[in-house]
């Protein structure tokens, strides 16, 4: 690795001492080599022993401890500013990787500001057996944002499998401590984004821990946070790409906001927490509504039905 490596790795890291060992070992099977691994840590349990251990074995890796009191999205942007790389990539502890990610991304990200390809959802928690990947399909994007507004589908709101220009993510931090940071994220770097590649490859394989931070039991600072996250989309979207206002609540305000109520309300363990959740969550979606941030529009017949229970 040079002084300036290509690539900076960026993983948010609490309490995954169970799944560590695999993602990092996945990125330094890397068979693009010229990278750093920044591992942003606030654990508590066995997680630091293990970072310390494998550090040891392989000097493009570090890790920095209390730096971070922001959730994910402080982790992450304190990893940016210690980054050296022309290119960040952010990969989550309890993931792994293809081999070729790295090689793959960085190929497509030339002449682009983003490189981006497909995620593998898997329940298979510590590594897979990985086939070479020897040819692929590239598309190639001049509109990022009316994109990934228009293909959910294909272009994901995870901030990982993923290379960013490491200009572009200076110039969009994380906000900090909230749920559903991610989506802010990539409403934002995708608008000032000129162009985007994305390689038709399946190279992040996403593990969905039920111990994450994603999967914990609801409370009311998440709900707060998801609606934090909403406004911010709405708010960022109206001030700097008005014409797509529309597609952005049809997309992505309305869809937060059913998944927090399906989070808070209909699948909350929690019977007491959910009955405490429901009339505020009530409340804020007809000021949501009224504010003309959620809407009826573009959705399905079945989420309009809920959205109308919830409103009425």
């Amino acid at each position: 690795m040079t002084d300036r490596p290509e690539i900076s790795i960026i993983i948010p890291s609490y309490n995954v001492e169970q799944y560590m060992l695999a993602c990092l070992q996945s990125l330094k099977n890397q068979t693009f080599r010229d990278f750093q691994c920044i591992i942003v840590d606030v654990s508590t349990d066995g997680t630091p022993r293990i970072i310390e251990d494998f550090i040891k074995t392989d000097a493009r890796f570090s890790v920095a401890y209390g730096v971070n009191k922001g959730g994910p999205g402080g982790a992450r942007n304190a990893g940016v500013k210690m980054a050296a790389g022309n290119y960040v990539c952010f990969v989550d502890a309890d993931d792994y990787c293809h081999p070729q990610m790295l090689e793959i991304l960085y190929k497509t990200a030339q002449g682009r500001d983003i490189a981006t390809a497909r995620i593998i959802q898997t329940k298979q928690a510590l590594g897979a057996d990985y086939a070479k990947i020897s040819g692929y399909k590239t598309t190639v994007f001049d509109d990022p944002l009316k994109t990934y507004l228009l293909s959910h589908d294909k272009i994901h709101t995870a901030v990982y499998s993923r290379l960013y220009k490491k200009s572009l993510v200076e110039q969009t931090p994380f906000i900090e401590d909230i749920m559903s940071e991610d989506t802010v994220f990539t409403v934002v770097v995708m608008d000032k984004a000129k162009s985007m590649a994305m390689a038709d490859a399946g190279l992040y394989y996403y593990y969905k821990n039920p111990a994450s931070i994603m999967g914990a039991s609801f409370s009311e600072h998440k709900m707060h946070s998801y609606l934090t996250a909403i406004r911010s989309v709405h708010s960022y979207i109206k001030d700097n790409s008005p014409p797509y206002l529309t597609l952005a609540q049809q997309r992505v305000c309305t869809p937060i906001f059913m998944m927090l109520h399906n989070r808070a309300v209909r699948k909350n363990k929690d019977a007491d927490m959910a009955a405490k959740l429901l009339p505020e969550l009530k409340q804020a979606a007809k000021t949501l509504h009224a504010q003309g941030i959620i809407s009826y529009s573009g959705i399905s017949l079945h989420h309009k039905i809920r959205l109308w229970n919830i409103l009425r």
